[in-house]
């Protein structure tokens, strides 16, 4: 379950403060409106950023939106040529989930387009490997953040709120986040749209607890999964107390990696 209505919108409140205070958190937020800038751009025309038209100038935006957010930490954002290859992989799936948001009940009528745009999208990190099986979660997971939007990143800070935060009572991990071992930070593509489709559950049932206010009217400029994304990625600075690992881990994480 997602957090109630009045802590969403104070995380987000909050994390618009930080913008100001934080020049990395600009960066990075200036980098997601670069990108979306470029996205919306083309769509609202009646294109595709994944058409044979577009899809070798998306591949340079999303190289450099993914350098910027770190994504492929501690390895690299492959080249633009062979993420251009990974992009016309996933350009017919994309046309699948292209109009499904969060929320509608409807993941589960695209989870194999969703699965397979997964696991085409692994080797985005030099350090992934190719092939269904568990891989780095985070370079998938921001690249389908910034072209469809109805995913969180799924960084180190985000997977670990998904599993301490107890905002509800008997509030339950999402399905599958591991906070420790050799896979913590690798999921398979089944995986991967489990946690989409339990998120898909997660915000349709939201209104009915939250006065019938829709989740995306917390914030509609953004995409739902981004929204998320925020409110589970700050929660750590909104919350001094709320200790997500040693503090070792946490001035590494916030240094090195986003793994």
């Amino acid at each position: 379950m997602l957090p109630p209505f009045e802590i969403c919108r104070d995380h987000l409140e909050r994390y618009k403060q930080k913008l100001e205070e934080i020049p990395r958190w600009r960066y990075y937020e200036n980098e997601w409106g670069n990108f979306q800038e470029y996205k919306q751009g083309l769509e609202t025309g009646g294109h595709s950023i994944l058409d044979d038209q577009h899809v070798a100038e998306t591949a340079e935006h999303l190289k450099k939106f993914l350098d910027a957010f770190g994504a492929c930490r501690p390895g690299e954002v492959v080249e633009k040529e062979k993420l251009e290859l990974k992009l016309r992989k996933i350009g017919h799936h994309y046309e699948n989930i292209q109009c499904i948001t969060l929320g509608e009940g409807r993941i589960y009528t695209v989870r194999e387009s969703l699965r397979a745009a997964y696991a085409a999208l692994y080797g985005v990190s030099t350090l992934d490997s190719d092939g269904d099986a568990k891989s780095l979660v985070v370079p998938k997971s921001k690249a389908l953040m910034a072209i469809w939007g109805q995913t969180p990143g799924f960084d180190k800070r985000v997977r670990y709120s998904f599993y301490d935060w107890r905002h509800h009572a008997g509030q339950q991990p999402l399905i599958h986040v591991r906070k420790w071992g050799p896979h913590a930070w690798r999921y398979s593509s089944e995986e991967f749209a489990d946690m989409v489709e339990q998120l898909d559950q997660w915000v349709l049932k939201w209104p009915g607890i939250n006065g019938g206010k829709a989740f995306s009217s917390l914030d509609p400029k953004r995409p739902v999964g981004r929204i998320i994304d925020i409110i589970y990625w700050s929660h750590k600075d909104q919350h001094p107390g709320f200790s997500l690992h040693s503090e070792a881990d946490r001035r590494n994480t916030l240094k090195t990696t986003t793994r």
